[in-house]
């Protein structure tokens, strides 16, 4: 089974199936969640009760729907005692050794 692959939301396409995104909670809407990772904003079917303005990484699969793609989050994990700036750093680290 494959591992999840950690993208950037602007990297990520419809060939793309699992994949893990970070960024902030931007809006939650019912069972979506808006998240924004500096390089764009993916809706994510997901409930969670961690509130907008929360850093956090989805975990989950790529669901096309027609121009639009959207993660159906599988596990969301709480990302707020992570500094953003270290983290997203190495993560354009080890994006370029893959």
């Amino acid at each position: 089974m494959p591992a999840y692959k950690e993208k950037f939301i602007n990297e990520i396409t419809s060939k793309d199936s699992k994949v893990a995104v970070s960024g902030i909670i931007i809006d939650k809407e019912d069972n979506l969640i808006f998240l924004d990772d500096g390089t764009g904003v993916m809706p994510i079917s997901l409930e969670t009760s961690l509130a907008v303005n929360t850093f956090v990484k989805v975990f989950g699969y790529i669901i096309s729907n027609g121009d639009e793609l959207q993660l159906q989050g599988e596990v969301i994990q709480d990302l707020s005692n992570v500094n953003k700036k270290f983290y997203n750093k190495l993560k354009s680290l080890m994006n370029q050794k893959q």
